[in-house]
């Protein structure tokens, strides 16, 4: 019979991972149950009310997980992207994660879903970091936390998680 080893080691003598191997998770901070109606027509991005999470990454290299899953509705009559959210790091941009199209070419449409979105960032401090979401619309009106959406079984209109993982130079991304 065959005898494993990890790094020269039986494997009944190893009690951790080999140094250098990342994607632990360290912490997991979540908020639920978020109640206030949003809704905007603005053209311009604007920040989501109760969309935001705090988090104290405990290494500088420590990449953080957030993720978003929100109640949207977006109205509108046309068949292009009608609406975005955008997520920040405080007062950082790190991108569109959302993108919400009507799918008919007229009248006036409704769309609703249940949108869950993610971002991986790398905020290289051990000071609190705050995520949030900002929305606009190009057409017609983007709406979040809805209540005929989510309230139906009780459920939370917003559920946010962050997670920090811990990072490696194996990690890249």
């Amino acid at each position: 019979m065959a005898i494993t080893r990890l790094n020269n080691n039986s494997i009944t003598s190893v009690t951790a991972l080999p140094s250098g191997v990342g994607g632990k998770v360290l912490q997991i901070i979540s908020v639920n149950g978020l109640n206030s109606d949003f809704q905007t027509s603005s053209t311009s991005l604007v920040e989501v009310t109760d969309s935001n999470i705090a988090i104290t990454p405990t290494s500088a290299t420590s990449r953080i997980i957030v993720t978003w899953q929100v109640s949207t509705h977006i109205t509108g009559s046309t068949d292009t992207p009608l609406s975005s959210l955008n997520a920040y790091r405080g007062a950082t941009n790190l991108g569109n994660i959302f993108g919400g199209r009507n799918y008919a070419s007229s009248g006036t449409h409704y769309y609703d879903k249940t949108t869950q979105c993610s971002i991986i960032d790398y905020p290289n401090t051990t000071s609190e970091v705050t995520y949030k979401l900002y929305a606009k619309t190009t057409s017609g009106g983007f709406y979040a936390h809805r209540t005929w959406i989510s309230d139906v079984n009780g459920e939370p209109r917003m559920r946010i998680v962050a997670m920090e993982i811990e990072s490696s130079t194996q990690w890249s991304g």
